[in-house]
């Protein structure tokens, strides 16, 4: 585990955009990293594994392991921290390589930003002070590894939301509640999942069963809210002409037409 790991030295500390990365030759890294994307999608081919990257997500790449990768977006962009460590195959030994959500993006962006500052000082005490903000970004990704071993799968989530659509007092909170989960790690799963947040995606398929409601039943709008989950026929045509443009009585009328 990562828990095991001694930083020796960081060997470098920077951020870089890229119009057309690529690496189409199988080789090592020479140091150990801790990537962190903002920004595009990497896929990554080792011996036998594939992974992929994208925003938000950390990236761990160890020295000896060669890879190769291709950009799958216009521009990518991307924090690294390479660094050597102790025993030789510490991080390997994690597993590594690996791409792990950051529970806390906005703090993993932090402590890289101030990780590259530190790495330009070139002062006397650089080292101690760019290592300590290493263990730091060692922690948010063993955070993470953390996080994920106790999560549910976000198939098992979005099923059940599914089964559920119906029930008007499906929420993010009960989803958080009935699987144990924090809002910020419910909300990064569902998008990764169905690219939008819980609360759209509760609300797009409550809003799809009732087009099929209102298209191939003589339901009113009244029983018809009630059976989508909507907390009140008023919510429910609200809801529904601010994402179709029209009543739904109109959409019915529309769609027999």
């Amino acid at each position: 585990m990562l828990n095991d790991l001694i930083i020796k030295n960081v060997v470098r500390a920077y951020y870089a955009k890229h119009l057309a990365w690529e690496r189409n030759r199988f080789s090592p890294r020479g140091a150990d990293a801790i990537v962190l994307f903002t920004e595009g999608k990497i896929e990554y081919h080792f011996e036998g594994k594939t992974l992929t990257a994208g925003k938000g997500d950390f990236l761990l790449l160890p020295a000896d392991l060669p890879y190769s990768g291709r950009k799958l977006a216009d521009k990518c962009a991307f924090f690294v921290l390479d660094f050597e460590c102790a025993p030789r195959d510490a991080f390997e030994r994690f597993p590594a390589p690996a791409v792990l959500p950051a529970v806390d993006f906005e703090e993993a962006v932090r402590l890289f930003s101030d990780a590259i500052d530190v790495w330009n000082e070139h002062r006397s005490n650089v080292s101690f002070k760019i290592k300590a903000l290493a263990y730091q970004l060692l922690c948010e990704v063993l955070k993470e590894s953390t996080v994920q071993k106790n999560t549910v799968p976000v198939d098992v989530i979005v099923s059940y939301i599914a089964k559920n659509i119906g029930d008007s007092t499906l929420s993010v909170a009960d989803l958080c509640r009935k699987f144990f989960i924090s809002e910020s790690q419910l909300r990064r799963n569902i998008q990764r999942a169905t690219r939008l947040t819980p609360s759209e995606y509760i609300l797009t398929l409550r809003l799809n069963r009732a087009k099929n409601e209102l298209s191939y039943t003589d339901r009113s709008v009244k029983e018809i809210a009630a059976r989508c989950g909507f907390a009140s026929p008023y919510y429910f045509s609200r809801c529904f002409s601010e994402e179709m443009g029209m009543s739904p009585l109109a959409y019915r009328k529309n769609s027999r037409a």
